[in-house]
């Protein structure tokens, strides 16, 4: 892990290079994926909730709406939408 600042979420190194973020999201997609285990019908779009609150508590915003920045969007989007799948995006209060 290097030392350099995130020009997106300001972080250095940046919130994707962090150990103990990247730990919480494994638990989490692991606690969604027992969820299914068990029955639960969860679509992709309740995985990027659940990371988008994480990393937003992660990076300051408890309690707040903002664009999370595009380093995590892209995390997100990469591993978690279907193909062809319609996005409503960022919606303010």
């Amino acid at each position: 892990m290097s030392g350099k600042m995130c020009k997106q979420c300001k972080l250095g190194p940046c919130i994707m290079e962090d150990d103990d973020v990247h730990e919480d999201v494994r638990l989490l997609v692991d606690n969604l994926k027992a969820q299914e285990d068990m029955g639960i019908e969860l679509e992709l779009r309740n995985y990027r909730h659940a990371l988008c609150r994480m990393y937003a508590h992660a990076l300051g915003y408890k309690g707040k709406r903002v664009v999370l920045p595009v380093c995590v969007q892209s995390f997100v989007d990469k591993h978690f939408v279907e193909e062809g799948e319609e996005r409503t995006g960022f919606k303010p209060k």
